[in-house]
């Protein structure tokens, strides 16, 4: 029998990277940190994806990339569908963020080691 791969099935890791995000305040603020990383992304990404540099985005989400990168937060607080995907993209782009955008994302969860 062969196992199953996390890359080419449906399946989810217990400790997946989808923010766990429980209040509607906490939500938004994750949506605007995911706004600020794709913008983030879309800055270091001047080519538009034409050159092989490990920087920016790829050349499969670098029209939606930028697309979205170019929302104001008041486009996106209006349409949950588009922070959905502000979100899923920010999250495959995580990478590039900075640690503060991905704390706030819920990515990150080494603040808690600093509460007293």
């Amino acid at each position: 029998m062969r196992a199953r791969s996390p890359h080419y099935s449906g399946f989810r890791p217990r400790g997946s990277r989808s923010p766990n995000l429980e209040s509607e305040n906490e939500r938004s603020d994750a949506v605007i940190a995911a706004l600020a990383a794709l913008k983030t992304v879309a800055a270091a990404d001047p080519d538009h994806a034409r050159a092989a540099n490990r920087v920016g985005f790829a050349r499969s989400d670098v029209a939606r990339g930028h697309r979205l990168a170019g929302l104001s937060s008041a486009d996106v607080a209006s349409s949950p569908d588009l922070a959905h995907e502000i979100l899923k993209l920010a999250v495959r782009y995580r990478r590039q963020a900075s640690f503060g955008q991905r704390w706030q994302m819920g990515l990150e969860r080494q603040g808690d080691l600093f509460d007293c």
